[in-house]
């Protein structure tokens, strides 16, 4: 058996908002304004660590203008 963490691919709505430190509420804000992170349906809407990490690089570009 290892010992190696386990890594997640995606996350539900709310481990993302979590993970980003953003109330639900903030989270639908963004979706409505589409500025919240793509989503695909796997089970239910989830957030691909790719989708998040794309998120969070056009929130920085977007402060930095």
């Amino acid at each position: 058996m290892s010992d190696l963490p386990v890594v997640q691919k995606s996350f539900t709505i709310g481990q993302g908002c979590v993970r980003r430190r953003v109330s639900r509420a903030m989270y639908y804000k963004l979706k409505r304004l589409g500025k919240a992170p793509l989503t695909h349906d796997a089970g239910g809407p989830r957030i691909s660590d790719q989708a998040d990490a794309d998120w969070l690089r056009e929130r920085e570009a977007e402060a930095q203008s």
